[in-house]
């Protein structure tokens, strides 16, 4: 959906991208003297393990190429946003959360070290 309506045109568009350019977008339109709070969720790195062909490095191994192909993307997307948030002159008063639901998933080559576990599991890799 977009606003109160389907989102036509944007089938098969990495969500990413579309949640990335529209914090841009509502940025820029923000007047920064008005408080402003933004909750941007991404869930690229996340199954479906797929990464865009912009992204895929094959120099990497196979196992962690799709998810460092993800978390390359949303960083993009985090540049994106922060070069907004200075333009607009609110970056000096603003205050970026970084929060995941559970660790990486150990079963397809996720890391948490130094904390023990990953996702599905109670130790602190998978919860914290």
């Amino acid at each position: 959906w977009r606003g109160d309506g389907p989102a036509y045109g944007e089938n098969g568009t990495n969500s990413c991208y579309l949640y990335g350019r529209d914090a841009v977008s509502v940025i820029r339109q923000h007047n920064a003297s008005q408080p402003f709070f933004l909750y941007l969720a991404f869930q690229d790195v996340h199954a479906p393990y797929q990464s865009l062909p912009e992204y895929t490095n094959n120099s990497i191994p196979y196992e962690r190429r799709a998810n460092n192909g993800m978390m390359n993307c949303v960083c993009d997307a985090t540049m994106n946003v922060t070069a907004a948030l200075k333009e607009q002159g609110m970056w000096d008063n603003t205050l970026m959360v970084f929060a995941s639901d559970n660790g990486g998933p150990q079963y397809w080559e996720g890391n948490n070290y130094p904390l023990r576990g990953g996702k599905w599991v109670d130790f602190e890799g998978g919860v914290r």
